[in-house]
C-alpha cells in the first residue's frame, strides 16, 4: 500500500496514488483505455518532462481527447507526437486514420474508459470491448449517447444499398407526386379558363341581344324586341 508500480503513462489514478486496495477491473479498463488511446493518437494519454509530472496528470486524469491529438512530422517522413500547442511543423492529421482524425464516437469510448472516477468508467472490460465492437460494426456506442438522428444515420451507413434504393424510390415518388400536382394545377387552370371564356361568351351574347332589343324598340317592333330579349342568357 502506498507504492506506485507500473508504467506511469498507463496507470489508473488509484494506481498512481498507490491505493493498492482500490485496484479492480475498472483499473484495468483505465489502462486498456490508455492503450487504445496510444493506438489511435500515436502517443501516450499523458506526457510530461518527469515521472512526477506524469503521475500528477494521471492522478487527476488530466487527459485531452485523442481527437485533438497533435502530430509533428519528422524530417525523414516519420511521425513523432507532442502534446504542445499547434505550431510550426505541427499537424493535426493522423496518418494512419482515414480523414486524419480520431472519430468522435471512438474518442468518446476512450475518454469514458479514462475517467478519473471509477464509477463513471466502464464497469467491466466486457462493456469496454462491447462498445469498441459496436463502433467497428457501425453501431452507436453507449459512450456517445447517440440521439435518434445519429442512430438513423448509422443505420443508413450499415445498409448503404438499401438506403440508396430507398432514396431513389423516394425521389421517384416525390417526382411522381410533383407531376400529379402539376397536372392537377393545369387541369384546374384549364377549367378556370374555360369558365372565363364561357362567361365572356354569355356576356357578349347578352350584349348583342340587348342591342337588337333596343333597335326593335326604336322601330316600335314589339314582337322583335321580345324575341331579342328572350335570347338574353
Amino acid at each position: 500500500q502506498g507504492s506506485v508500480m507500473g508504467t506511469p503513462q498507463y496507470m489508473s489514478p488509484e494506481q498512481a496514488r498507490g491505493e493498492i486496495d482500490e485496484l479492480d477491473e475498472r483499473s484495468d479498463v483505465f489502462s486498456l483505455g490508455g492503450i487504445l488511446y496510444a493506438i489511435l493518437a500515436l502517443r501516450a494519454p499523458v506526457e510530461g518532462e518527469t515521472v512526477k509530472q506524469i503521475l500528477e496528470k494521471v492522478r487527476t486524469a488530466s487527459i485531452e481527447s485523442p481527437s485533438t491529438a497533435v502530430t509533428k512530422l519528422g524530417a525523414k517522413g516519420g511521425t513523432t507526437l507532442r502534446g504542445a500547442a499547434l505550431g510550426k511543423g505541427l499537424s493535426n492529421a493522423l496518418p494512419h486514420i482515414a480523414g486524419g482524425k480520431v472519430p468522435a464516437a471512438l474518442a468518446s469510448v476512450v475518454m469514458k474508459a479514462l475517467r478519473a472516477e471509477k464509477s463513471r468508467r466502464y464497469q467491466a472490460v466486457a462493456e469496454f470491448s462491447a462498445d469498441v465492437e459496436a463502433f467497428q460494426g457501425g453501431f452507436a456506442t453507449s459512450a456517445e449517447q447517440a440521439g435518434a438522428w445519429r442512430q438513423l444515420m448509422l443505420l443508413m451507413m450499415r445498409h448503404k444499398a438499401v438506403a440508396a434504393s430507398l432514396a431513389v424510390l423516394m425521389l421517384v415518388s416525390i417526382g411522381f407526386v410533383l407531376k400529379v400536382m402539376a397536372s392537377e394545377r393545369r387541369a384546374t387552370r384549364n377549367a378556370e379558363v374555360a369558365m372565363e371564356n364561357e362567361t365572356a361568351a354569355r356576356r357578349a351574347l347578352a350584349k348583342s341581344a340587348l342591342s337588337l332589343a333596343e333597335a326593335a324598340l326604336r322601330e316600335g317592333n314589339g314582337p322583335a324586341m321580345r324575341a331579342a330579349l328572350d335570347d338574353v342568357p
